[in-house]
């Protein structure tokens, strides 16, 4: 394919035009617009390139290929886009990215959730996974101590602050750390 052989040369601008004739030919190949949005940030041309991520993971999420969508959205997330996924598509990647053990790309989902300092009842939820990932990776434990305030701080009085403070409570003897749901499902108060 003569964009890959201008993508090897470094002609990013070349490449994406030469996989912009491509696409029209083959729209459905996911592979090749993958590549075009590389080309893009190679281009430089970020907003884009934000665009085309976006629009590649809503319709791999729209097929129910998160084998995709999650790869998609975390290359995104490398290339330093913003995507600007609302807070539902965050919390559903988040979900998805977790039961797909990817708990580094789960963090990431959170911590942008979080960044948002929302009131909507999808954030409250995501710091308390956000808390609860970060315990569970014992090379990141010592972070849950600044992340808690922090949470503490975001959420109004209610049932998710309420939840907080149950499950990161002074451990009493013999117990150390949250109070996690054993079943490690994402249901809360209100879920």
């Amino acid at each position: 394919m003569q964009a890959r052989r201008y993508l090897s040369r470094g002609e990013a601008l070349a490449a994406v035009g030469a996989y912009a004739d491509y696409l029209q030919a083959a729209p459905a190949d996911l592979a090749a617009a993958r590549e075009q949005v590389r080309a893009l940030v190679m281009a430089g041309l970020t907003g884009e390139a934000a665009d085309r991520y976006r629009t590649l993971y809503r319709h791999a999420v729209a097929a129910g290929r998160w084998d995709l969508a999650l790869p998609i959205l975390a290359e995104g997330r490398r290339a330093r886009n913003d995507l600007g996924l609302h807070l539902e598509e965050l919390a559903t990647a988040a979900h998805q990215a977790e039961k797909a053990a990817d708990r580094s790309l789960a963090l990431h989902i959170y911590t942008e959730m979080v960044a948002k300092d929302d009131t909507h009842p999808l954030v409250a939820r995501a710091w308390i996974r956000l808390l609860l990932l970060l315990h569970a990776d014992p090379r990141r434990r010592r972070e849950v101590g600044d992340w808690l305030q922090r949470a503490r701080r975001a959420l109004p009085p209610g049932p998710w602050r309420d939840y907080l403070e149950q499950s990161f409570s002074p451990a009493p003897a013999g117990r150390a750390g949250p109070a996690a749901d054993p079943s490690g499902s994402l249901a809360g108060p209100g879920s």
